[in-house]
């Protein structure tokens, strides 16, 4: 493992569509000694070469598309803003991304309270993320909120059709990754839980954005069940978390594991790109407990504990680390 204090980011979680890979002959950029470059039609879809873009055109051409809504493009799609099924699998896709560091976290937590680590890696069962869309209005929209986090459950293998289907995938991606996690994560690292984030478009159905996200056993618990203390704690910490998301906030780590306190960034436009920028005035206990006042009741902090010892109490669990 590496040395804590290195100044060294683990792997970003496998988020896995068919839009990480070469959308004709299906190869990963870990497969090829170039990168995979997109589409300009639909600025989606991958491919490893131009014969490969070529063999794909066919198929490809009912559903590329320019910025323009194309006539026959399904009306369940437009009625989002979303003229075709590539650019919803693509707009999901990307917010994933952006919050990719904070549902690590999300996971951990969710897993921690519903069984533990071992129970859920001991049986076939993914992480199963509900989201929704918001109405898209232009490609100006900001990538990071066009996609909202609705609720989080843990579900076995089979249970439904999108986990079911791509098992296979998921498991194959699992068992290849996981040695480079335990190359550079704590000893506490257990394994890589497998995720399904979920979007139901009205009169389409669902649609699915796959990932794997490092689950560790909690730090000193002894195999012992966690008390109901931790656990509203740990009901908060996830409060917290849909409240990030919710106004576009992701989270960050500036060394690897050392740190109780996540970094947050937001997206801010530039010229035509959306980027990420550090919120370096960040005050947890001030600006989070803020925005917790205007939750649902549901979601307000119950455990009596402020942001900033919540952290502290999740890091402690997680990698044995505090503010």
């Amino acid at each position: 493992m590496a040395d804590r204090s290195d100044p060294l980011e683990a792997p970003a979680p496998f988020t896995l569509s068919k839009f990480d890979q070469c959308s004709h002959c299906h190869k990963a950029p870990h497969q090829l000694t170039k990168p995979l470059k997109r589409c300009q039609g639909c600025s989606v879809a991958l491919y490893c070469s131009k014969e490969c873009q070529k063999a794909a055109w066919p198929v490809h051409r009912t559903v590329c598309k320019s910025d323009a809504v194309l006539p026959g493009a399904e009306p369940c799609f437009q009625r989002l803003g979303y003229p075709t099924l590539m650019t919803i699998m693509g707009a999901l896709n990307t917010w994933l991304a952006i919050h990719v560091i904070t549902f690590e976290y999300l996971a951990n937590a969710v897993v921690w309270v519903n069984g533990g680590v071992d129970y859920n890696l001991a049986t076939p069962r993914a992480l199963v993320i509900h989201v929704g869309a918001r109405k898209r209005r232009s490609d100006n929209d900001n990538p990071a909120t066009a996609i909202f986090l609705k609720s989080v459950e843990i579900l076995p293998k089979g249970s439904r059709v999108y986990l079911g289907d791509h098992w296979y995938k998921l498991e194959e991606n699992r068992v290849e990754r996981e040695p480079l996690y335990r190359k550079i994560l704590p000893p506490n690292f257990v394994g890589l839980m497998p995720t399904v984030a979920v979007l139901e478009v009205p009169g389409y159905g669902p649609v699915a954005c796959q990932a794997q996200f490092p689950l560790f056993r909690p730090v000193g618990d002894g195999g012992k069940p966690l008390d109901e203390k931790t656990i509203t704690a740990l009901g908060d910490i996830t409060s917290m978390i849909s409240a990030s998301i919710a106004i576009g906030h992701s989270y960050e780590r500036p060394v690897i594991y050392t740190q109780a306190l996540p970094e947050v960034d937001h997206r801010v436009r530039s010229k035509k790109t959306w980027k990420k920028e550090r919120l370096e005035k960040w005050d947890w206990d001030v600006q989070m407990t803020r925005l917790m006042r205007d939750r649902p009741e549901s979601h307000k902090l119950k455990s009596g504990l402020g942001p900033v010892a919540l952290w502290d109490m999740f890091s402690k669990l997680c990698w044995g680390v505090s503010t």
